[in-house]
């Protein structure tokens, strides 16, 4: 019989002490037997880890690292991937619980699908069990990012698999040699410049991204990033989004790109805040351009560095999995749930 490949899987906490019972203890029933835990706190004030020690400590599958302050998802995140073992890393939140057959089902199908360099699960809301996403989509002008199946009903297992942008960072499972392509997460970047970086550095290493539909977990979804104002959460969104452009876009067109994203997206926040009576906003959205250009030749030595790393990037692979315009999600999503339905 062939082992289990071994997997690292990666619960990054920030007082989130109400959620571990219910994420550790399903974590530790999963039939899948070959694993670890990594549960990295990122300087909570909860008790959080005095918790986890009392009632987890003596499972041997458990390692618990404290990090002095909050790094962020990213950086939270890449202190586990630096003391994980595994030949695949699994990044879950902890505001999750999970089926006993998750893991099995996410492994299985890697192991037969090389072409996949990372992927999800069905994710459901933990408190409706509806469609949570079933992975997201992002469009060419990188305005819009959607999650598939959002707040429907979900069909139930299936041994499908579709292709996507990018995998939630909710509950995502890499290659370690995927890993090595893509490199760890930027930890300039707080939040958001995480999921969708690693998606779309896969799609340009030559990977596919994807959800595995046999594969089921529930998230309660925005526990962390509910303790950013929302102002907050648009600064970082803006960064991100221009690094985004800066370090992956096709050289020919990465000026062009940039200034209409530079252009588009400001003519949105100021809508929303004018909708919102939110002024702050616009001061958030310059407040994150001036950063951008204050980065500049950082973002250019990433951009290099990524180009270094993957080799010759497969733009045309991403692209196949951006659409076109934001308009269009609606009909893209109706065509792929319809197919899921038959």
């Amino acid at each position: 019989m062939k082992k289990e490949p071994f997997v690292s899987i990666i619960i990054l906490n920030y007082n989130g002490r109400e959620f571990l019972e219910g994420c550790l203890g399903s974590v530790l029933k999963t039939d899948y037997r070959n694993f670890e835990v990594i549960f990295v706190d990122n300087g909570s004030t909860d008790g959080s880890v005095e918790y986890v020690e009392k009632r987890f400590g003596d499972d041997p599958r458990l390692k618990i690292i404290r990090n002095e302050r909050n790094l962020g998802f990213s950086g939270g995140n890449n202190v586990g991937i630096r003391h994980a073992k595994g030949e695949y890393i699994v990044l879950l939140n902890n505001d999750t619980i999970v089926e006993p057959d998750w893991l099995r089902k996410l492994v299985d199908v890697m192991e037969v699908r090389r072409d996949i360099g990372i992927a999800q699960p069905a994710i459901l809301f933990l408190d409706t069990k509806k469609i949570q996403t079933l992975g997201n989509l992002v469009d060419r002008l990188l305005m819009l990012v959607k999650p598939l199946g959002y707040d429907r009903t979900f069909p139930g297992k299936m041994p499908r698999i579709l292709k996507v942008t990018f995998p939630l960072g909710a509950c995502l499972i890499i290659r370690r040699e995927t890993l090595r392509k893509v490199g760890l997460f930027d930890e300039k970047f707080l939040i958001y410049h995480d999921d969708m970086y690693w998606g779309f550095l896969c799609w340009l290493a030559g990977y596919k991204a994807a959800t595995i539909l046999g594969a089921r977990i529930y998230h309660k979804g925005r526990a962390t990033i509910s303790k950013f104002k929302r102002g907050e959460r648009i600064y970082y969104d803006t960064i991100s989004r221009v690094a985004m452009i800066i370090k992956t876009e096709r050289t020919r067109v990465l000026l062009f790109r940039l200034l209409l994203f530079i252009m588009l997206w400001a003519v949105y926040i100021f809508l929303k805040s004018v909708r919102e009576k939110a002024p702050r906003y616009v001061k958030r959205l310059v407040d994150g351009y001036i950063w951008s250009l204050k980065n500049i030749a950082y973002l250019l030595t990433q951009r290099k560095l990524i180009r270094r790393r993957i080799g010759e990037l497969r733009h045309g692979a991403l692209s196949s999995v951006l659409l076109p315009n934001p308009i269009v999600f609606k009909s893209i999503e109706r065509r792929i749930l319809s197919k899921l339905n038959k």
